[in-house]
């Protein structure tokens, strides 16, 4: 398997109280289980919000968090998956009249939850114009250096290119797995240029994927002709 032994999970220790819950999957998509919380303060933990949902309901799969909001006094979204519809329809009622108390300390509001239904629809994926013939590799290393110079640096965590290029043999694998790892730990789609907070955000604003075309032009026209000038 390509992506094996690679860990494509968000370590979330500045949270309060979440060490104790495991990491947070970054690997996620909008689908009818889910339900959506906006403006979820900052004395909420992932770990308490989930405790607070399974005391009320049954079926939570994952709890998902973006990243705080700087405008918003580092307020979070929140999606909460269901393992099915059902179990996500029936939440709903739970889940409505739920508070999660504030500390005194914070002297703040009590946060309701107040879930809405995602119905957010899948998006068509986009796709590269023609790409040159030996865009691969060029196009590894310099994800290769936008994840180590950059965004990984940005969050201080590591990437285990060592482990990647020992065991998948192929490179245009290899660049397929860069660009997943940009997109769903960093929120960065390396062909259209967007950055967001997280992954779903990305889907959202750009799509759920941006596929490569297979390499077809010869550089120096792809270098010199004005069709090719969106995809430079």
């Amino acid at each position: 398997m390509p992506l094996s032994g690679l860990d494509l999970t968000k370590h979330d220790d500045v949270e309060m109280g979440d060490k104790e819950d495991g990491p947070q999957i970054y690997k996620f998509g909008a689908n009818s289980r889910t339900l959506y919380l906006k403006q979820v303060p900052v004395f909420v933990s992932r770990s308490q919000l989930k405790d607070a949902v399974n005391s009320v309901c049954g079926g939570l799969e994952q709890v998902i968090f973006s990243e705080p909001l700087k405008s918003k006094d580092f307020e979070r979204f929140a999606w909460l998956e269901f393992v099915t519809e059902d179990l996500c329809n029936a939440a709903i009622t739970s889940l409505e009249t739920l508070v999660i108390r504030a500390p005194e300390a914070y002297n703040a509001d009590d946060f309701k939850l107040c879930p809405v239904k995602n119905n957010q629809t899948l998006r068509a994926p986009k796709v590269t114009p023609d790409l040159p013939v030996d865009h691969v590799q060029r196009d590894y290393d310099l994800c290769k250096k936008l994840i180590q110079d950059v965004y990984n640096k940005e969050k201080d965590i590591e990437f285990p290119f060592g482990n990647l290029e020992s065991n998948v043999e192929s490179l245009s694998t290899r660049l397929d797995t860069l660009l997943v790892y940009l997109r769903q730990v960093h929120g960065y789609c390396f062909y259209s240029g967007v950055k967001c907070d997280d992954e779903r955000a990305l889907a959202a604003k750009c799509s759920p994927q941006y596929l490569r075309q297979p390499p077809s032009v010869e550089r120096e026209l792809f270098d010199t002709s004005p069709l090719y000038g969106s995809a430079k």
